[in-house]
C-alpha cells in the first residue's frame, strides 16, 4: 500500500515494462566507491513468466521449509533506559537473481509480498492480485483486479505457491466485510507480514481498508485478524471493526513489524503525512487485546492512541522512506529497516539498537537500473540467507512486477563504536 505507488505508480505503469532484465548480474564494489549496477535488456513477457515458475516448480518440488530462529536480547521497558549505540549499514555487493513467480498460478501479477511464518510455514502477503493471459505484465489482463490481498507458501528465493485456486485464480485471504461496507470494486485492503502467535502453532496479521473507484482514494481504517494454518488452506479471520481510524490515528503496520524480545513494534505513516513514522506496541499473548496495546510519544510507551499525533511523538520525520522491512539483524545485532528512499528509485537501510531508535541516517543498498519504473516495497527473507551478512530481498516495481536481489555486507564481524561501523 505504498503511497506513491497508489498516487502516480498506476498512471507510470503502461510506459514501464520494456527492456526488464532476466540475466543473473553479480556487482562488488569497493568500500568508498558509489553503489552501482549493471543494466540489462531482455524483455520479458507471459511465456517467460510460465517457463520460470516451471523450472522453478521443479527444481524446488522437494526443498523442505527452513526454521529462521532469532533470540536476542529483550529491548530495555523503562522509557528512562539508555539508548544503545547506533551502527550504519553497509553493503559491498549485490547479486540480481530474478524474478518471483507462483508455481501454480503464474498468470496472475501481484502487488507486494511482505515475508512472514508461523513455525516452519513461510508466508508471503501480497496486495492487489491481476490476471493476465497474453504478454506479462499488462497486456490482455482481466480488467480490474480479482482479489485485494492474497497469500502464498514462500518456497525458494523466487517462487512461492498459491494455495487456492477454485476459480481460476488465487483467492482473496482476508475478506472484505459486510459490516465495514466492503465490496470489490471500492475497498482494497492490504495487509502485513504474518507474524506467528505466541503458540507458534498460529499466527496473526494487520489490515488497512482503503476507499477506491468511486469513493475517495483515502486510508480509512486499520484492524487485526487471526491466521489459522491447520486446515488445507491457511484462514484468515478479521476482527469485524476498525481498530484504529487512520484519518486521524497512523497507518498502523504499513511500514512493517517486527516480534522480538516478546513484544510486537507495529510502525505506522502518519495520518497527514506517510513518511512520518510512529510506533506501537504489543506483548506477545495479548495482540488480540485492543486495550493492551501502547504507543510510543516519544519518550515513553504509554496505553493513550496516538490521535492527530505530534512530529515529536515519531520515530522517523519526513525522512525519505517508505514501506518496507524492519527485523533483528543477527550480523549487526541491531535492528536493520530495509525501505526504499523518496525517489522510488533505491532500496536503503537504516540500523537501530531498538525499534523506538535511534535510527541511523539512511544507506543506499540498490540502485534500480534505469529500465525499471519506480520501486517499492522491500521484503526480506531472512530464511533463505545463507550467512548473516547475507539478506535476499524482492521488492515490487510498478505494475505488479517482483525482483528478487542478494546483497552481501563485508564478511567480518562489525562491532559498534559511537555511530559509526568498525569492520574487523
Amino acid at each position: 500500500m505504498y503511497t506513491f505507488n497508489r498516487a502516480v505508480g498506476i498512471a507510470l505503469a503502461l510506459n514501464a515494462f520494456s527492456a526488464l532484465a532476466t540475466t543473473i548480474t553479480t556487482v562488488t564494489v569497493s568500500p568508498t566507491a558509489k553503489n552501482t549496477v549493471v543494466e540489462t535488456s531482455a524483455p520479458r513477457t507471459a511465456t517467460d513468466n510460465l517457463a520460470n515458475a516451471s523450472s522453478t516448480a521443479s527444481a524446488h518440488a522437494s526443498s523442505s521449509s527452513i526454521t529462521h530462529a532469532v533470540t536476542p536480547e529483550a529491548v530495555p521497558e523503562s522509557a528512562e533506559a539508555t539508548l544503545g549505540k547506533t551502527a550504519t549499514p553497509h553493503i559491498v555487493s549485490k547479486t540480481v537473481l530474478g524474478f518471483l513467480d507462483s508455481t501454480n498460478a503464474p498468470d496472475t501479477v501481484r502487488d507486494l509480498g511482505f515475508a512472514g511464518h508461523i513455525g516452519s510455514t513461510y508466508l508471503l502477503s501480497f496486495g492487489d492480485n491481476v490476471v493476465c493471459t497474453a504478454d506479462h505484465p499488462q497486456k490482455g489482463c482481466e480488467a480490474g483486479v480479482v482479489a485485494a490481498n492474497s497469500v502464498g507458501i514462500d518456497l525458494h528465493p523466487k517462487s512461492f505457491r498459491d494455495f487456492d485456486l477454485t476459480s481460476g485464480h488465487p483467492q482473496q485471504f482476508c475478506k472484505y466485510l459486510d459490516s465495514l461496507d466492503e465490496y470489490p470494486t471500492g475497498s482494497g485492503l492490504e495487509l502485513s507480514a504474518i507474524q506467528e502467535d505466541q503458540t507458534g502453532a498460529a499466527g496473526f496479521v494487520y489490515w488497512q481498508g482503503t476507499n477506491r473507484g468511486s469513493r475517495p482514494s483515502k486510508l480509512t481504517g486499520a484492524g487485526f485478524a487471526t491466521v489459522d494454518i491447520s486446515g488445507a488452506y491457511p484462514v484468515c479471520t478479521r476482527v469485524p471493526h476498525y481498530w484504529w481510524n487512520t484519518t486521524t490515528e497512523p497507518n498502523w503496520s504499513d511500514h512493517g513489524i517486527v516480534t522480538h524480545g516478546g513484544y510486537v513494534y507495529i510502525f505506522g505513516g502518519g495520518p497527514v503525512h506517510n513518511s512520518v513514522v510512529y510506533l506501537m506496541r504489543v506483548k506477545l499473548g495479548q495482540q488480540a487485546t485492543l486495550s493492551a496495546y501502547e504507543y510510543w510519544h516519544g519518550s515513553a510507551f504509554t496505553t493513550t492512541k496516538l490521535i492527530n499525533p505530534k512530529q515529536s511523538a515519531a520515530i522517523f520525520g519526513a525522512q525519505p522512506q517508505n514501506q518496507g522491512t524492519i527485523f533483528f539483524s543477527e550480523y549487526y545485532n541491531q535492528f536493520m529497516w530495509v525501505t526504499v528512499d523518496q525517489y522510488a528509485s533505491s532500496i536503503i537501510a537504516s540500523l537501530a539498537p531498538h525499534p523506538q531508535g535511534p535510527w541511523s541516517a539512511f544507506e543506499t543498498v540498490y540502485n534500480r537500473p534505469s529500465t525499471q519504473n519506480i520501486i517499492y516495497a522491500p521484503s526480506v527473507r531472512t530464511q533463505y540467507s545463507t550467512a548473516a551478512n547475507k539478506l535476499v530481498i524482492h521488492y515490487t516495481e510498478a505494475g505488479n512486477i517482483q525482483h528478487v536481489i542478494e546483497v552481501v555486507s563485508p564478511p567480518s564481524t562489525p562491532k559498534v563504536s559511537g555511530a559509526k561501523l568498525i569492520l574487523v
